[in-house]
């Protein structure tokens, strides 16, 4: 009791406005203890000891995304650039034509696309003049002024309506255009026009129409002779027609039966804003197997979306592998990375600029051959960004691997500004050792001051990769490192880092947490490493070994993912149950005072419907989008089977009611708690009265006050009075989690004690 006393009168004295007042536990006898509120607090947890079953309840809430545009949608994701995104098709414009691109569905090899583009026109046997023209999107239409003539592009979900306007004619001779159809699909003839074939799928170009201003309408033949379509209205059409006369084809898309018309979707990842509470969940649509799209959704605090569509961030011929996404506090705004490829080319790393409000910046060349940047491939980027808001508010540093040679890769880094652009002439060299070196990545925020890397290096033996480390400053230079984070003959490989805490100062504790896959004898386990400020390991423990006792030590454990509230720790992960790959994440602290890991909360299942598998689990601490510690967790992956990408809001603390009230009142007065008990939070406690008074604030107890005259008890000991409202700033400190206080209030105008105060109920809290 000596100990929890002391903890209480060491948390008062952090309290915010406090008034000097006598302590009433020296003149009071403590009665009998009531029971705990809630549950009751973790123990410090070493290797091999056996730790409480896991709670449920730890997801607050959880939705799942992937909604496609409900209408066609354009982008000029780069100057010259005009492209469109129906249901099952998409096309570029250009100055002389149209890029039809239907979808033949995800397992379709590559696109095919259909080029469609006017050759030639002429009337009454007179040759046009054709000019390029500028493409220009309004309302869905897109218009080319060719010189003699107008193309236009009517678009719809499911097609687009091609149609030559004649505002003018040099005679009313009969109209006649020519337009090349060129691509990899097999033409044939239609009772309506053509067909484009393969044995995914098909491209209809049919219906040919002219249609003049008074309404009038004629249906046209559309004729082939193996290399372009020939349309031709009649002269006596032609003769009697009121301008502007129009002659229009539609072109649609039939995917093949087998393929179907779903996307197959997953590779998300996630980042976060504060002030207001923003999180951007992106992730990849499979248009064929050569070509990925990436999309992505801003999500309010409550998950709910922030946005009237989802956000179309590239969905051009560029295939988007594997995309990663940041936040900068400053500009408000996220940046997506992604290696990008074009057939037949090197890959490089690309990105584009998303604000909270979806508005989408021009596609980036971070790193790319032949536009300044080294030869060659350019692999796995992952992003960090700068939750500091205000004119000291720095971007983006983006890291990627890079080959030398065929058998050694070695990682590269680039720091950028919150609005994309490069900073220094050139990407750096972050290590280079003469052992191959991949899979890097980097901390979701700098905390306004370095980021951690982190990557595997094969170590001169077969199948034993090691992880290995660094940190770089806000302005781009390497602040320490690289140092070596884990190095047993086991293979350790595809690390991720949380972002820094600064919490704990900056040596002492734990600075930042490593987690990754270790591998031996087939057995693939999640092992976490605490780093303090010097790149040192202050502690590490095999988490598959240690939680629930080791209870599910045995299964294989992959993918982890790691972030920080501020204060602890969550890891993320998915383990085979041996039918199915499910999420899990664990709650964990470095306690400075023992120096050691303790766990929280552990095994808690995210992701488990039987028989589906889920993969890729990200996660991103809302601390790490504003700096503020914060309890909540965004967390997403994907499920192959339900082709989901399922978001869940997780509170990195034991589940349950918050507060809970001991009958103490007399009188009126009634007292209200906000705020969450949890480490690095703030919880408010306000009596109802506007008259004198004020709050008790110490341990759980009963001590009858009958003496007094009073029919009720105070049901706080060992406590100091302080203000009204009273608010309390949890020390972020893990050794406070499970310790349960007490909050009482009182009024001076009250009659029932003494004839001078009444009592309020009392409010019991658990730190969580």
């Amino acid at each position: 009791m000596k100990t929890i006393l002391l903890t209480a009168v060491a948390l008062a004295s952090q309290l915010t406005a406090q008034q000097a007042f006598p302590d009433l536990s020296a003149t009071s006898t403590p009665g009998q203890q009531r029971p705990a509120p809630v549950t009751a607090r973790a123990l410090p947890v070493a290797p091999g000891q056996a730790v409480a079953p896991p709670r449920s309840g730890a997801a607050a809430r959880t939705t799942a995304i992937g909604r496609m545009p409900s209408t066609v949608v354009f982008d000029r994701p780069r100057a010259g650039e005009l492209w469109a995104l129906g249901a099952d098709w998409k096309a570029s414009f250009d100055g002389r034509g149209t890029t039809f691109v239907p979808f033949f569905g995800s397992k379709a090899p590559r696109n095919f696309p259909l080029r469609i583009e006017l050759a030639s026109a002429s009337v009454g046997g007179v040759d046009l003049a054709l000019v390029d023209g500028e493409p220009q999107v309004d309302r869905g239409v897109v218009s080319t002024a060719r010189g003699a003539l107008t193309e236009t592009i009517t678009t719809a979900m499911a097609s687009i309506e091609q149609a030559f306007v004649f505002e003018q004619l040099p005679n009313r001779g009969a109209v006649h255009v020519d337009i090349a159809l060129t691509g990899d699909l097999v033409a044939n003839a239609t009772a309506d026009g053509l067909e484009f074939t393969n044995e995914h799928g098909a491209v209809d170009y049919r219906k040919a129409m002219a249609v003049d201003a008074a309404g009038r309408r004629l249906a046209l033949p559309i004729d082939w002779d193996g290399d372009s379509a020939h349309i031709t209205i009649p002269s006596e059409f032609v003769a009697r027609a009121e301008l502007p006369l129009v002659l229009d084809p539609i072109v649609n898309s039939r995917p093949g039966i087998a393929g179907g018309v779903v996307e197959t979707q997953g590779f998300p990842d996630v980042a976060t804003l504060q002030s207001p509470d923003k999180s951007i969940i992106v992730w990849l649509r499979q248009f064929s197997a050569g070509d990925q799209d990436c999309f992505a959704e801003v999500l309010n605090a409550d998950l709910s979306y922030a946005l009237g569509a989802v956000i179309t961030v590239d969905y051009t011929s560029l295939d988007w592998g594997e995309p990663k996404v940041a936040s900068n506090g400053s500009a408000r705004n996220f940046l997506v990375v992604s290696q990008l490829d074009l057939p037949g080319g090197p890959t490089w790393i690309g990105g584009r600029t998303v604000t909270e409000f979806g508005w989408l910046g021009s596609v980036l060349d971070i790193e790319r051959a032949g536009f300044g940047g080294l030869p060659g491939n350019k692999f796995r980027p992952d992003v960090g960004g700068d939750p500091l808001a205000g004119p000291f508010g720095r971007g983006f540093m983006v890291v990627w691997e890079h080959p030398t040679t065929p058998t050694n890769h070695d990682i590269y880094y680039r720091l950028l500004t919150s609005s994309g652009a490069p900073v220094g002439p050139s990407a750096v060299l972050l290590s280079g050792d003469a052992q191959s070196e991949s899979y890097v990545a980097i901390s979701k925020s700098n905390w306004e001051v370095d980021w951690h890397v982190v990557w595997q290096r094969q170590y001169p033996v077969f199948l034993d990769e090691d992880i290995w480390g660094a940190r770089v400053a806000f302005n781009g230079s390497l602040a320490a490192g690289p140092y070596l984070v884990a190095g047993s003959a086991a293979n350790e490989t595809r690390p991720a880092v949380s972002s820094p805490m600064l919490v704990q100062g900056f040596v002492n504790g734990a600075n930042a947490l490593v987690a990754f896959e270790q591998i031996f004898s087939g057995q693939y386990d999640i092992v976490v490493a605490a780093l303090d400020y010097t790149g040192g390991v202050a502690h590490a423990i095999n988490l598959s070994a240690t939680e629930i006792g080791g209870a599910f030590a045995l299964r294989n454990q992959i993918q982890p993912e790691v972030d920080t509230d501020g204060n602890r720790f969550v890891i993320g992960y998915i383990e085979s149950t041996g039918s199915d790959f499910d999420t899990y994440v664990t709650t964990l602290a470095f306690d400075p005072a023992i120096n050691t890991m303790r766990l929280d909360e552990s095994h808690v299942q995210l992701g488990g419907t039987p028989g589906v598998d889920d993969f890729w689990p990200r996660i991103a601490a809302c601390h790490s989008g504003g700096g503020r510690p914060s309890p909540r967790y965004i967390v997403t992956g994907y499920s192959p089977l339900t082709n989901d990408i399922p978001v869940w809001d997780y509170g990195g603390y034991v589940p349950g009611a918050f507060f809970s009230t001991f009958p103490s009142q007399c009188g009126n007065l009634t007292i209200t708690p906000s705020g969450q008990p949890v480490i690095g939070q703030r919880i408010t406690f306000t009596v109802n009265t506007a008259l004198p008074s004020g709050t008790v604030f110490g341990v759980q107890g009963t001590i009858g006050l009958s003496s007094l005259g009073c029919n009720c008890n105070l049901g706080v000991v060992g406590g100091v009075f302080a203000p009204n409202p009273l608010s309390i700033d949890v020390p972020s400190t893990p050794s406070l989690v499970g310790s349960v206080f007490s909050v009482q209030g009182y009024g001076y105008s009250g009659a029932n004690c003494l004839g001078l105060f009444d009592l309020t109920d009392t409010i019991d809290f658990e730190i969580r």
